[in-house]
């Protein structure tokens, strides 16, 4: 257990981890298609193929993912209460859930940068709502993509502490308020940050997501606890 605790501390030590490596970021028309709900892309028409496809090819150089992240102890003190380090408490019955097992998690912030949202925004005043709606799709699509490349330096470091990354929630989504978006910053050195915070917990720009991922133990990393802590009475 001692050995655990010490490798664990000297991997995590209050550190801010900030991601650049998104590059290629594997933007498709296929994937934008599927989140509209296309299933038998067979019968898509021509134009929309194609506007997908410019979609993918405009906001190929529009973007400028960044992304921090920090993972720290947490505690499930209430069946709606998690307290984390620095005295900061997140909310929610379903963070709460998602953490229960958990001795670490892992909060983060990912952008894309404004120039997808700013070329969106042009189209739709010029009326090009298609390709305004299929630009837009492929930022989104561009944010969750930065942020599995974030959950994959997460998992690289948990596997260090013996634990594995399982599940996502956000400020916003379930019964999580976005109001707690700003004690999820405060837990960053707000200058590291690629995005800022907003009134009422948006952010800016706003093809940005920001969350909390569990790390529970490998079976065998319980295991061992278990076992060494038997050995020590």
């Amino acid at each position: 257990m001692a050995r655990k605790s010490n490798v664990a501390e000297s991997v995590l030590a209050d550190t801010i981890y900030s991601v650049t490596d998104f590059q290629p970021m594997p933007l498709s028309a296929v994937k934008i298609l599927r989140l509209h709900g296309y299933r038998d892309l067979g019968r898509v028409s021509t134009q929309i193929r194609e506007a997908a496809r410019e979609a993918v090819e405009m906001a190929g150089p529009l973007l400028k993912p960044a992304g921090v992240f920090r993972i720290m102890r947490v505690d499930v003190s209430a069946p709606a209460t998690v307290r984390v380090e620095d005295g900061v408490i997140l909310r929610g019955v379903e963070v709460a859930r998602l953490l229960r097992g958990a001795e670490y998690g892992a909060v983060f912030v990912a952008t894309i940068g404004i120039g997808v949202e700013h070329r969106a925004e042009d189209l739709h005043r010029a009326g090009d709502y298609l390709r305004w709606l299929l630009l837009d799709t492929a930022g989104t699509l561009a944010v969750h993509l930065a942020i599995s490349r974030i959950r994959a330096h997460v998992a690289r470091i948990a596997g260090q502490i013996g634990s594995r990354v399982r599940g996502r929630i956000g400020p916003g989504h379930g019964d999580w308020p976005l109001q707690d978006q700003a004690a999820l910053f405060s837990l960053f050195d707000t200058a590291s940050l690629p995005v800022r915070l907003l009134d009422k917990g948006l952010m800016m720009p706003g093809k940005s997501m920001s969350g909390l991922m569990a790390l529970t133990p490998f079976p065998w990393a319980a295991s061992e606890s278990v076992q060494e802590g038997s050995s020590g009475r």
